[in-house]
Protein backbone atom coordinates (compact mmCIF):
# COMPACT_ATOMS: atom_id res chain seq x y z
CA UNK A 1 0.00 0.00 0.00
CA UNK A 2 3.06 2.36 0.92
CA UNK A 3 4.31 1.46 -2.84
CA UNK A 4 1.19 2.63 -4.13
CA UNK A 5 1.10 5.93 -2.08
CA UNK A 6 4.56 6.35 -3.48
CA UNK A 7 4.15 6.12 -6.86
CA UNK A 8 1.20 8.02 -6.81
CA UNK A 9 2.68 10.63 -4.80
CA UNK A 10 5.43 10.98 -7.76
CA UNK A 11 3.36 11.17 -10.92
CA UNK A 12 1.49 13.91 -9.70
CA UNK A 13 4.63 15.91 -8.46
CA UNK A 14 6.15 14.86 -11.98
CA UNK A 15 3.08 16.62 -13.29
CA UNK A 16 3.76 20.07 -11.86
CA UNK A 17 7.30 19.78 -13.19
CA UNK A 18 7.09 21.69 -16.20
CA UNK A 19 4.91 24.65 -17.32
CA UNK A 20 0.95 24.53 -18.16
CA UNK A 21 -0.64 26.73 -20.62
CA UNK A 22 -2.61 29.05 -18.57
CA UNK A 23 -4.13 31.82 -21.56
CA UNK A 24 -2.53 33.23 -24.55
CA UNK A 25 -2.96 37.24 -26.11
CA UNK A 26 -2.11 37.61 -29.96
CA UNK A 27 -0.56 40.92 -30.79
CA UNK A 28 -0.07 41.29 -34.46
CA UNK A 29 1.38 38.27 -36.20
CA UNK A 30 2.77 37.08 -32.97
CA UNK A 31 0.77 34.73 -30.16
CA UNK A 32 2.42 34.88 -26.74
CA UNK A 33 1.77 31.98 -24.56
CA UNK A 34 1.87 32.12 -20.83
CA UNK A 35 2.28 29.02 -18.51
CA UNK A 36 1.80 28.42 -14.84
CA UNK A 37 5.37 28.29 -13.91
CA UNK A 38 6.29 31.81 -15.54
CA UNK A 39 7.10 31.36 -18.63
CA UNK A 40 6.09 32.85 -21.82
CA UNK A 41 6.45 31.63 -25.13
CA UNK A 42 5.88 33.56 -28.75
CA UNK A 43 4.72 31.66 -31.71
CA UNK A 44 3.49 32.56 -34.70
CA UNK A 45 -0.76 34.23 -34.43
CA UNK A 46 -1.19 31.30 -36.70
CA UNK A 47 -0.05 28.81 -34.39
CA UNK A 48 -1.58 27.18 -31.70
CA UNK A 49 0.42 27.32 -28.29
CA UNK A 50 2.02 24.09 -26.82
CA UNK A 51 0.56 22.78 -23.79
CA UNK A 52 3.05 22.53 -21.58
CA UNK A 53 6.61 23.41 -21.52
CA UNK A 54 9.80 21.12 -20.64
Amino acid sequence: MKRIIFTIAVLITSAYAYGVLTGSQTNGLNKICFYNDGSAITVSSASVCPVSTD
